[in-house]
């Protein structure tokens, strides 16, 4: 195998640990106030606006809370469960000065950050689960084809569960912080959870050439050991 052949193979293993890691990371977004993660959250706006809200200052809606902020990190999260969905009629209690969209179209926003959330980690399982086959090809070097059809039809699923999953979170936060916007509140998209699953994306989609090339590889391996078997 040339240079060419391990640089390639050697990316390709890059991109697939590496978009794990990213969409890792995107789910554990504000899952700790003691890490890293505590400067990731998807939205941000002035909750002293809002009479029900458990937050009086700045907030931030991550996947596990609603959260305060002080030196640009998260604190005094309000709760801690995974899915924590994005609805402010129904975080707050109250539809006191809320834009109208977040009173006529509660369940969307309800149901579509959960279910976005839900999707993405269904895409994590399948994603986890097609390592073992990449792997097992990758050092064995072995072209079974039944192999290969088990990584791609995981790593398929994992592709379309993360794109469906992370575009309706973008979905979800992004009309809101367009309704706080067009209501006159400041309102932001956190930009460290926003590239860090839309990086996740890429790595799956630039990663899918070096994955075929290696495919490739392992097939001509197979296909070479059993004509020198042969003869």
């Amino acid at each position: 195998m040339n240079v060419l052949r391990i640089f390639i193979i050697f990316f390709a293993t890059i991109f697939l640990l590496g978009s794990g890691l990213t969409l890792f990371l995107t789910i554990l977004t504000g899952a700790t106030q003691t890490s890293v993660l505590r400067k990731f959250y998807w939205l941000e706006t002035d909750c002293s606006n809002f009479s029900g809200s458990p937050v009086s200052s700045t907030c931030r809606w991550t996947n596990y809370g609603l959260c305060g902020v002080q030196d640009n990190r998260n604190t005094d999260c309000t709760h801690d469960v995974a899915a924590y969905p994005f609805s402010p009629s129904r975080n707050f209690n109250s539809n006191d000065n809320l834009p109208s969209a977040f009173v006529d179209n509660a369940n969307y926003y309800y149901y579509t950050s959960r279910i976005g959330y839900g999707f993405s980690l269904v895409g994590l399982a399948f994603l986890v689960f097609s390592w073992f086959p990449f792997l097992i090809l990758l050092f064995t070097k072995v072209g079974f084809a039944a192999l290969q059809s088990v990584f791609w039809v995981l790593y398929g699923l994992a592709l379309l569960f993360v794109i469906i999953g992370i575009a309706l979170s973008t979905s979800a936060y992004a009309k809101g912080r367009n309704h706080f916007r067009n209501a006159g509140f400041t309102a932001n998209l956190g930009t460290k959870a926003m590239a860090t699953a839309w990086t996740t994306v890429f790595l799956l989609l630039f990663s899918i050439p070096f994955i075929v090339f290696a495919s490739r590889e392992w097939s001509l391996g197979s296909l070479g050991r059993k004509r020198r078997g042969y003869n």
